[in-house]
């Protein structure tokens, strides 16, 4: 009885849809009465047997190998019409498509995808669309976007903290060895890797409290960051001019609130250098 179970019930009905047409016109005869609702889906499915058998002479067996070899490239069409629906270079992940199949079948599909060029693995369950880069290369997304795109996916908020709020800012040339992100999710770390098996860098968050995410400037908030992360005895004037600078693109408003939210010195240390920021 396993032969007539539900999931081969419905792929031979899938196969019936197919080749309605090829079948109709060998037997004269429509095959509307397949695909009726039935409350007894092994009955449906032996009538199926009995007509293919029947009228076209194969096993049960081989039927049922066609059937779910169809059932698997199936799920390998829907991965990819999904796919081709967005841009190079956009970030996917493999939560994406487990309503295409079972999560093993969109595994294997996603690691053949992988394997044909079609997706470049950044990490595990996490895929890029390559964005072509002359003839043999491709340009792979930056840590800031992958760290976005993973906290749209968790639905939390991030900041950057340290090397990452600095650098951001322009307040150094030197490209971050970590990428640390505070998060309202959970902590963790995630290794990127850019070339196949092997790790590249490592993004790591780290859950804190509701308090960090008060802030309401998308400039402000990271200056706070940078300036948390340089210290209060450490700033230079070159410094403290490029954090002026920066201060004066942020919303006034935004600003106002975030200054009392920060940390005393850095309020006072802005406060000081823009007396017109004063409320």
């Amino acid at each position: 009885m396993s032969l007539f179970s539900r999931n081969s019930f419905r792929a031979s009905v899938y196969v019936v849809s197919k080749i309605t047409q090829y079948i109709e016109y060998f037997v004269k005869r429509p095959l509307d009465w397949l695909l009726i609702p039935s409350e007894n889906p092994i009955l449906r499915s032996r009538k199926f047997w009995d007509f293919v058998t029947n009228h076209f002479l194969l096993s049960q067996k081989c039927i049922i190998f066609v059937t779910m070899d169809i059932r698997s490239i199936s799920v390998k069409d829907k991965i990819v019409n999904r796919i081709q629906q967005f841009l190079p270079g956009t970030i996917l992940f493999a939560q994406d498509f487990l309503q295409d199949g079972s999560s093993e079948a969109v595994r294997q599909q996603l690691r053949r995808l992988v394997e044909a060029g079609m997706l470049k693995r950044l990490s595990q369950g996490v895929y890029v669309i390559p964005k072509k880069l002359g003839e043999h290369g491709y340009l792979l997304p930056t840590a800031e976007e992958i760290a976005l795109a993973l906290a749209r996916r968790d639905k939390s908020r991030i900041i950057p903290t340290g090397e990452v709020a600095l650098w951001k800012l322009g307040l150094t040339t030197q490209v971050p060895l970590k990428y640390v992100y505070l998060t309202d999710g959970p902590s963790r770390v995630v290794k990127i890797e850019e070339t196949e098996g092997k790790t590249s860098y490592t993004i790591t968050f780290k859950h804190a409290s509701p308090k960090n995410f008060a802030s309401k400037g998308k400039i402000s908030s990271q200056v706070i960051q940078a300036l948390k992360a340089i210290g209060e005895k450490n700033l230079t004037e070159t410094t403290l001019d490029k954090i002026n600078a920066l201060i004066m693109r942020e919303n006034l408003d935004d600003l106002n609130h975030d200054l009392t939210v920060a940390p005393a010195w850095i309020s006072k240390l802005i406060k000081d250098s823009f007396k017109s920021y004063k409320q």
